[in-house]
């Protein structure tokens, strides 16, 4: 079946009436029990520490059924936070579209349950305004988000990016914009360093607009962000971390033998050295002689951290979503066990983003 075929059959699936399908969906009445949910940041939003990244796989082009699926999954298992962009799926831009749709049709009762961010800053269409921080771009973004997404407000909206060719000063104009209208009731930014997250976070504050959270690329492999005055507690913003499994490094399913066509496309051929592998199987030993396998060990390292309210994680397939609900079960690993797993990947930084 070729694409066009395929997204005409997914629209008229779309395009049924829920009673059509013989059920229509109900979710699990079990789904908060055991759970923990914490704080963002400063704010009154309690996430499940588990957010379901919506990266890849969600989109009418990207197994629609499977992606479904996986939602529900999620939601039934106590995730409450689905966490988007606005280049999301494939093409850019489809899976809010995606995520729409079934918020419409199946997820609407739920919507109040539900922390629904996106994001604006990576390519989203050709020309010199189809990415960036600046105000056009921002609050352009925003609406079609919202539009593609069938809500009237997002539950936190981040600049996801700094932007050299646009002043700090537009991007909290646009950022205090869009909070004042009830688009976006809270502020996140993401891919900042630190210098530029301090700026632009005292340029909120001065609109009195907080951002609730600073979203890193925080892992085993990339912990340099413990050492930022924005990783604690005490920060004057949460933080919560992107990319916690290093983009599928960190599952336990790559090794010195995986051929380069298995790699997930976001890991450049940098990563794929002797060094890294060398590290991940002492980190795989480490995680056996602890109990834990090493993908569930190293989620809990990044949700062991005090600072981190949340880590958002990519699946591809149900069974994933489950393994990741499995790992919020777990205790947190010991100041000493991070300490252990800190000496192993001290020479190491896999910088994803």
């Amino acid at each position: 079946m070729n694409m066009i075929s395929s997204s005409l059959e997914t629209n008229a699936l779309y395009d049924r009436k829920p009673a059509e399908f013989g059920q229509v969906y109900v979710a699990d009445s079990q789904r908060y029990l055991g759970k923990r949910y914490t704080p963002i940041g400063q704010s009154g939003l309690m996430s499940s520490r588990i957010a379901l990244g919506m990266w890849q796989g969600f989109s009418d082009y990207e197994s629609p059924a499977v992606a479904k699926e996986m939602l529900f999954c999620a939601f039934d298992n106590g995730i409450n936070h689905f966490d988007l962009g606005n280049n999301y799926g494939r093409p850019p831009g489809t899976a809010e579209v995606f995520f729409g749709r079934v918020l419409k049709r199946e997820f609407e009762p739920y919507r109040d349950e539900m922390i629904i961010s996106s994001k604006a800053g990576y390519d989203l269409f050709p020309g010199p305004m189809g990415h960036g921080s600046s105000k056009k771009y921002l609050v352009g973004s925003i609406n079609r988000s919202l539009k593609n997404l069938n809500i009237d407000y997002l539950d936190i909206f981040y600049s996801h990016r700094y932007d050299d060719r646009v002043p700090l000063e537009e991007t909290a104009e646009a950022l205090a914009l869009v909070h004042g209208s009830g688009k976006a009731l809270h502020i996140g930014i993401s891919s900042y360093d630190d210098v530029q997250a301090a700026r632009l976070i005292a340029l909120l504050r001065e609109r009195k607009v907080p951002v609730i959270t600073n979203q890193c690329n925080f892992s085993i492999l990339c912990n340099s962000k413990k050492t930022s005055e924005y990783f604690h507690a005490a920060s004057p913003c949460g933080v919560s971390s992107f990319s916690p499994l290093a983009q599928g490094l960190l599952t336990g399913k790559y090794s010195r033998q995986s051929q380069p066509s298995e790699f997930r496309l976001s890991i450049t051929d940098e990563y794929k050295t002797a060094a890294v592998f060398a590290v991940l199987e002492k980190l795989a030993c480490l995680a056996q002689r602890h109990g834990l396998t090493l993908y569930q060990m190293s989620l809990l390292y990044v949700l062991s951290h005090t600072g981190i309210s949340f880590g958002v994680v990519g699946v591809s397939q149900p069974r994933h979503v489950l393994d990741a609900v499995d790992v919020m079960k777990l205790k947190p690993l010991s100041e000493q066990q991070i300490a252990e797993i800190d000496l192993l990947v001290r020479d190491i930084d896999v910088t994803i983003w």
